[in-house]
């Protein structure tokens, strides 16, 4: 692994005499930092360039965006095995990681970071020797964010990079916990380790993480059986030794025996590490029309029920926000409907498209602390995420991604396989 770090030093005097017993106060230059506005209502027109990355052939949140963001800095892959980090607030490029990945053809996907540090996971070829075959095993690394040293790096001897073209990835990671995933023959492969050490805490074939909350891991069984009618029902490990704390019954609640659980997915962006949430769909019944529930990830509980009252299937949901403070937002269909809930009642407190009132929905692109930001054909908007009604309909840029003080947006293309990146500070 090869490692560039930026930094900044200064000091100096002007030669002048002064008394030995007061020296003079060392001058402290002020660090950058963004507008204080939260959530932004508006941005500059013009973008800081933050570079160009590799499109769209990692994930790891679902947005489509290919990078992560922190307090400080956003990261991004700009090659196969190349990491690079921009200061948030100057633009400025603070970070240059190469994750050693030996011969491997197969690119490192980007990364989870938090708690100022780095975790990844990729596949490293064993050549082969003797009666040994060659083989691939899972590697996955800790890397200090601001120094781009590494901290520890643990391979996973479990020939589990032998069965799948499938890239692996850190599905979540906090100061305790790394959990790592990868489809494998016959199942789905989740590990988890001790986020100080590497240590592998355990791991499962047929377990299919969805949903981390810090202390419980939500997913389903994933087995060589395993059939889109023949769904496992959702349940919750403990994620320091993963037995089980809850499981869900084996069919939906329903007259009907042959109604099943549908797809999970996650809800995206759940700020607070102690309330992560994922969606569940059900199928249709003779008794009941397909629904779908937000479930917490900490004991199973159901927050919201989505009724598709408007005839569109559970399967449509395209995706669901929690904004960080108590509205889940959540974007139906082709024709975008958009859905928001109380979090703590499931009440449904707005709807778009409203024929009544003439409004159309937008295309959700960000949520965040209150807001809804994305677009229609009358140019992008703000909306109020407890009321639905518009804050701002002149928004000069169409963030998608929104932080405390700043807008990421929009991905300019700069060829096929990357985009130019750039961030936009909040006016107010």
């Amino acid at each position: 692994m090869s490692v560039m770090i930026s930094a900044c030093s200064g000091g100096g005097g002007d030669g002048a005499e002064v008394e030995r017993s007061k020296p003079p106060s060392p001058t402290r230059k002020k660090e950058p930092s963004l507008p204080n506005y939260d959530p932004p209502k508006q941005f500059t027109a013009d973008g800081i360039h933050l570079g160009t990355k590799r499109c769209c052939n990692d994930d790891p949140d679902g947005s489509g965006r290919g990078y992560v963001v922190d307090s400080r800095a956003i990261y991004y892959m700009t090659s196969d095995t190349e990491l690079v980090a921009h200061d948030l607030a100057t633009g400025k490029r603070v970070l240059s990681f190469t994750f050693d990945n030996g011969s491997s053809d197969d690119a490192v996907p980007l990364p989870k970071v938090t708690d100022g540090r780095i975790f990844n996971s990729y596949l490293v070829p064993v050549e082969a020797t003797g009666t040994q075959a060659e083989r691939r095993l899972l590697r996955v690394v800790a890397v200090d964010a601001r120094t781009g040293r590494t901290l520890w790096s643990v391979d996973l001897d479990e020939d589990i990079g032998s069965y799948s073209s499938d890239t692996p990835s850190v599905f979540a990671a906090n100061s305790e916990h790394v959990v790592v995933e990868r489809i494998v023959e016959g199942g789905h492969y989740t590990a988890i380790l001790n986020a100080k050490n590497g240590e592998l805490r355990w791991q499962d074939r047929e377990f299919h993480p969805y949903a981390f909350d810090g202390q419980v891991l939500a997913g389903q069984t994933v087995s060589v059986n395993w059939s889109p009618e023949n769904q496992s029902p959702p349940e919750g490990r403990a994620v320091t030794d993963g037995t089980r704390r809850w499981k869900l019954p084996n069919r939906p609640p329903g007259k009907d025996p042959y109604r099943d659980w549908g797809g999970i997915a996650p809800v995206w962006r759940t700020d607070r590490a102690d309330d992560a949430l994922f969606l569940v769909s059900v199928g249709e019944s003779l008794d009941a029309q397909p629904k779908a529930l937000i479930l917490r990830a900490r004991d199973g509980k159901q927050i919201v029920t989505i009724n598709t009252d408007s005839g569109l299937q559970a399967s449509q949901l395209r995706d669901c926000w929690h904004d960080g403070r108590q509205t889940i937002v959540c974007q139906v269909g082709v024709d975008s409907q958009v859905d928001a809930y109380d979090e703590q009642s499931g009440k449904k407190l707005w709807s778009l498209p409203d024929q009544a009132a003439g409004r159309v929905a937008p295309e959700v692109t960000a949520v965040h602390n209150g807001a809804v930001y994305g677009s229609t054909d009358n140019g992008s908007l703000i909306l109020n995420a407890r009321t639905g009604k518009d804050m701002v309909t002149d928004l000069v840029v169409k963030p998608h991604y929104v932080g405390p003080g700043f807008g990421i947006a929009p991905l300019k293309e700069a060829g096929k396989y990357w985009h130019e990146i750039y961030l936009y500070p909040a006016t107010n």
